[in-house]
């Protein structure tokens, strides 16, 4: 195989192209590793010409990979008349250069020199004149339009139909609001992915909550689990009304528990665990050790897990047979709060109603320490525990119109 002569034109317009850079993507790096991946499956005496405007700067790691490279000027209108002629050799480059409209078709530019001489050739016995040669082009231009115009409409009747489709489907199985519209911007149907669904909820929760903390996969993922999630990864619409409730009571909590869920020097709010975790997390840890959690059975809810001060020996029978205090460490208890009512950042624990967190956690005797993740069986005492001044959930936040009353799941 002899050498090979490429042609790349407007190289410098591509490194300046704005998808690219908005993308992320280093060009000149990309042009180089295209380049280069070009060059290796090619002769040694292959040679390659890039024409350029400006901006030669940015070839100059480029440049160092080919074997030769040639920086070509716009062509010139003389040059783009002889360029044409010499392809077509039907039209002379004096003629070709008096005609005003031929010209700005041409642009000067070889790439559509190529095009307009290719369209001539195949459309020979309709093209004696340049002016023949403009009608043909302009004709073949109204085609191409209208095709596009035709597929571009396709495309909106086909997203037409998905959105009406995913309109009845939200219309028939969700009953609350907020979670159909997320359900038709997702143009889900009868299911949704729920890869799609992390990436909705990761954003309406940034909306919300307003916090730095952000939410992982694995987190959300649990809830999905919970309240519905088939083998193949995704959510029937029938229980995307329950799966939404426990998302939005999510962020009720967040943003009501604000002034400690972004506290992650001691984590304060450990969230997203459950209880078989938060037993495992407490089992050897000191007597009255505690977590804070988000409950999964129970919306707008948390759970205190503490390890308890005394361990209930049973006998063969089941029966109570006595009790042993001050054990080292003792069996895992559990208590729920459920946040107040909407605008208050208190919470009701049993008969203690209208509460905050703080307070309950300094009332309670038996929560002495927060757990440490890093040293587990050297917690920290509550007192050092900082609350700083609660942040009351905003009125206007879109989770405000949830009814109180709504069932739980």
């Amino acid at each position: 195989m002899k050498g090979v002569l490429l042609v790349f034109d407007g190289l410098d317009a591509f490194l300046e192209n704005t998808d690219l850079s908005h993308s992320g993507y280093n060009t000149p790096e990309v042009i180089h590793s295209f380049l280069a991946l070009i060059l290796a499956r090619l002769p040694s005496d292959s040679k390659i010409i890039s024409t350029v405007e400006n901006n030669l700067s940015a070839f100059t790691e480029i440049k160092c990979s080919l074997t030769r490279s040639y920086h070509l000027q716009p062509l010139k209108p003389p040059d783009a008349a002889m360029l044409f002629h010499r392809l077509s050799v039907k039209f002379l480059p004096t003629a070709v250069v008096a005609h005003a409209e031929f010209m700005s078709l041409l642009g000067c530019n070889p790439a559509k020199i190529l095009e307009i001489n290719q369209l001539q050739e195949s459309m020979e016995s309709e093209c004696n004149t340049i002016d023949d040669v403009i009608r043909v082009y302009n004709a073949r231009q109204r085609v191409i339009k209208t095709r596009q115009a035709k597929g571009l409409l396709n495309i909106n009747r086909r997203k037409e139909m998905k959105l009406k489709k995913s309109l009845q489907y939200a219309v028939q199985h969700i009953k609350n609001p907020n979670a159909r519209v997320l359900w038709t911007r997702l143009e889900a149907c009868e299911e949704v992915d729920c890869n799609m669904l992390i990436n909705a909820f990761k954003d309406e929760y940034k909306i919300v909550t307003m916090c730095k903390r952000s939410l992982k996969n694995k987190d959300l993922m649990k809830g999905f689990y919970i309240h519905g999630m088939n083998e193949h990864l995704s959510l029937h619409a029938a229980k995307f009304d329950g799966l939404y409730r426990w998302f939005s009571g999510i962020c009720k909590m967040v943003v009501s528990l604000s002034h400690v869920w972004d506290q992650q020097s001691p984590v304060i709010i450990h969230g997203f665990v459950t209880r078989i975790e938060a037993e495992a997390m407490l089992d050897c840890c000191p007597v009255g050790t505690f977590l804070i959690r988000f409950s999964n059975n129970y919306d707008d809810s948390i759970a205190i897990s503490y390890v308890e001060g005394k361990v209930v020996k049973k006998n063969s029978l089941g029966q109570q047979s006595c009790f042993v205090e001050d054990e080292p460490h003792g069996v895992i208890g559990h208590i729920k709060g459920f946040l107040a009512p909407a605008g208050k950042c208190e919470f009701i624990f049993g008969n203690e109603v209208g509460i905050p967190l703080k307070r309950f956690i300094d009332s309670f005797g038996k929560l002495v320490a927060l757990y440490n993740d890093e040293n587990p069986l050297n917690p920290f005492p509550k007192a050092s525990i900082s609350f700083d001044k609660p942040v009351l959930i905003p009125e206007t936040s879109i989770l405000s119109i949830l009814s109180d009353d709504e069932e739980m799941c």
